[in-house]
């Protein structure tokens, strides 16, 4: 498994690193790359890529995850010859082929910078049940050290779990009153039990339903057992238990740098926990941040 994931790794890397030869600018938005010039096929939908067995080298660009301009297309590049169970087919990042060995796969091939959740066939419509796509998205941005960009709209979510990463990490949404995580069923909306990374959690609004799917002494998001965390610019409403709890069980000041900012609060469940809560850590603090309920 740890050889597995060196090599999805390495192979991620090399595909983001600026290359020479014929190039044209990218831009992230923070910095340039010069990307090089490539042939490139065309598939409507992440289906019809798996579909197809990868060509080493060759190239090809969807048009949408499950249709076209659903915001989850991107462009892929085909690697080979790998032993069996090399590639493990995340949804977002590497894709085997249906019924392929891990042997060859589709590696995403877009310039550096943020990644849709659409990409792992997230809708955010407010109807579908996202959690599943979430969950995948989330996975990869741990494993890859993505940046995940939520669209403006509702995503519906139960328990999304963000435990452990082998690089940091972040998901941002459209804005505050833009982009809505909605809690569906389960417990804490986000949860997070220990992380071997940073991760930012920023701009979107987290709904958790208390009111019409109540969730017993649950938290908004609850985050344990890591340093380096922020989450900012964050709303939480229709809440039970604590807003945002970051925290150290066993009382030993073992973590630090976390930081709650510009977050606000509502519609508390009056089980006498706090709307936002750091515990047993050093270097932390709570910012600019107010709850009421």
């Amino acid at each position: 498994m740890a050889q597995a994931v060196s090599r999805k790794i390495s192979e991620w890397d090399a595909l983001t690193r600026p290359s020479s030869g014929a190039v044209y600018p990218v831009s992230d938005g923070d910095n340039t790359y010069r990307v090089p010039v490539i042939a490139v096929g065309a598939c409507q939908s992440m289906a019809e890529l798996r579909a197809m067995a990868p060509v080493n080298g060759a190239h090809y660009r969807t048009a949408g995850f499950s249709s076209v301009g659903d915001g989850g297309g991107g462009t892929w590049r085909g690697v080979t010859g790998a032993a069996p169970g090399t590639y493990l087919h995340d949804g977002g990042c590497v894709i085997v082929p249906a019924g392929g060995n891990g042997s060859a796969a589709w590696i995403d091939a877009d310039p550096p910078g943020p990644r849709p959740v659409q990409r792992w066939g997230v809708k955010s419509d407010g109807v579908t049940n996202d959690s599943a796509a979430m969950q995948l998205a989330v996975n990869a941005a741990r494993l890859f050290g993505l940046e995940l960009r939520l669209p403006q709209g509702t995503t519906l979510i139960s328990n999304l779990a963000i435990s452990g990463a082998a690089k940091p990490w972040a998901l941002r949404g459209a804005g505050k009153l833009a982009s809505v995580l909605k809690r569906v069923s389960g417990g804490t909306a986000i949860n997070c039990s220990g992380s071997d990374y940073p991760f930012v959690l920023s701009d979107f609004t987290l709904d958790c339903a208390h009111s019409t799917v109540p969730s017993g002494s649950n938290h908004g998001i609850s985050i344990g057992l890591v340093s380096g965390v922020r989450v900012e610019r964050v709303r939480v409403i229709d809440h039970f238990a604590s807003a945002v709890q970051i925290y150290d069980d066993a009382g030993t000041h073992r973590f630090f740098d976390n930081w709650i900012i510009d977050c606000d609060a509502s519609g508390s469940g009056g089980n006498g926990q706090d709307g936002f809560l750091i515990a047993n850590m050093d270097r932390c603090g709570i910012v600019r941040c107010f709850a009421t309920g």
